[in-house]
């Protein structure tokens, strides 16, 4: 899934596709670090590498911040350990 459309609102991220919302992603910045709090998936776009697409979001968010990116939703940790993050 390449073909969608990231928009950030305040301590949110967001994943479009033709207009409809995909899921999004809540945060929280800290001294150095971006705490990936929550990440949501509408469940007719659940098993379809979503979740994953919006956490590597919030990862590439946090590094143009010049942040840390800290999970402290589960899901966030299982992606970003599997990517090497953390």
């Amino acid at each position: 899934m390449s073909d969608y459309i990231v928009k950030h609102s305040c301590r949110k991220i967001e994943l479009f596709q033709n207009e409809e919302s995909l899921g999004y992603l809540d945060y929280h910045e800290g001294i150095g670090s971006l705490y990936i709090d929550y990440v949501f998936v509408e469940p007719q776009h659940r098993g379809k590498n979503v979740g994953k697409n919006i956490v590597e979001e919030g990862i590439k968010f946090a590094k143009e911040k010049g942040l840390t990116p800290k999970p402290i939703c589960s899901y966030a940790a299982k992606v970003m350990k599997r990517k090497g993050e953390i």
